[in-house]
């Protein structure tokens, strides 16, 4: 039910509304507070609606300002410049990582920090070696040290280490990592070398050529990521080259040869994010991942959503758990 609240589900549209731009002079008609009083490539205004009222102002109250101005075309650099001098009140990207530090110190009442329930990841084609093997995929969850990718999204203010696929703030999320070292001298989130080392050695595939595949234009998983994940891999004994492409530049012919590649999910319920990715005919998954018995957990704990909730969310839990220690079958 949750969804319903979701961004994408907030705004209920007429029936035969097409799934496709209208144009700027064709506004869809909505059902909230304001409505769109001119549009362009440039800028979107909106005012109130005058037919609105609100019936709740829990659930949809009847907003604060007269008048909102949307303007694109900036760079995140210079919205955040915008918003410091006082021409703009709010920018909908990232702020550069490079920025943080000063805009904390100048501007601390005006920079605000908020979680979003996303995890970025990357996606093994367990049908290719070296990845087909589970102690590989094991043994690079193990090398990885998810602190260093942290700082390469700009640090604790852009990124949160984790292991897990359910992001903090879903149904279902259980702290849990596997894949850290458990070194009394270590703070919780340092790779453990030697144990991935040993698990390479008993694949018996150390020298196994990969490619790591990564994008040039996603605005969190950047190269520098995908660059670290390769010396990772280098570093457990496999020859790695890089290949970066524009997300429109994948074609499908691409995808039975990759063998690892970033990406990330989020603003989904557990079914929705397990189904598209680790379901044998999910959207996502493109036939490199088969697993039954997943698939039957999935059904049960989506039909426990609507009867008990509570045993739901453990369901979802113990999915996460298992896709997280790599336990699935292949069938």
């Amino acid at each position: 039910l949750w969804k319903l609240a979701s961004g994408a589900a907030s705004t209920p549209v007429p029936p035969g509304t097409p799934d496709r731009a209208v144009g700027y002079n064709e506004p869809i008609p909505g059902t909230g507070p304001y409505r769109i009083a001119s549009a362009s490539a440039s800028e979107i205004r909106y005012v109130r609606n005058p037919l609105f009222k609100e019936w709740s102002h829990a659930a949809q109250p009847d907003g604060n300002p007269d008048e909102i101005v949307m303007r694109f075309g900036l760079t995140p650099a210079e919205q955040a410049r915008a918003i410091e001098h006082g021409r703009a009140d709010w920018m909908a990207d990232n702020i550069p990582a490079r920025l943080l530090p000063a805009l904390r110190v100048r501007l601390p009442a005006q920079l605000h920090s908020f979680s979003i329930p996303t995890t970025d990841f990357f996606q093994f084609n367990a049908t290719l070696p070296p990845f087909d093997d589970v102690r590989v995929r094991r043994a690079l969850s193990l090398a990885i040290d998810r602190r260093a990718i942290a700082r390469l999204y700009g640090g604790s203010d852009l990124a949160t280490p984790t292991c897990q696929i359910l992001a903090p703030g879903m149904t279902g999320y259980r702290s849990y990592c596997p894949y850290v070292s458990r070194s009394p001298t270590d703070r919780g989130w340092g790779p453990d070398l030697a144990k991935a080392r040993r698990l390479v050695a008993a694949s018996a595939t150390a020298g196994t050529p990969v490619t790591v595949w990564g994008w040039t234009d996603d605005p969190t998983i950047r190269p520098a990521v995908t660059r670290y994940v390769a010396q990772t891999l280098r570093r457990l004994g496999y020859p790695t080259r890089v290949h970066l492409v524009p997300h429109a530049g994948l074609r499908s012919t691409d995808i039975p040869r990759i063998q690892i590649i970033p990406t990330g999910w989020g603003r989904d319920t557990p079914y929705g994010f397990f189904t598209r990715w680790f379901t044998c005919d999910g959207a996502a998954n493109h036939g490199w991942l088969c697993d039954r018995g997943i698939e039957r957990r999935l059904e049960r704990a989506r039909s426990l959503e609507a009867t008990d909730p509570r045993a739901a969310a453990d369901a979802w839990a113990k999915i996460d758990r298992r896709l997280v220690a790599g336990g699935l079958e292949r069938t």
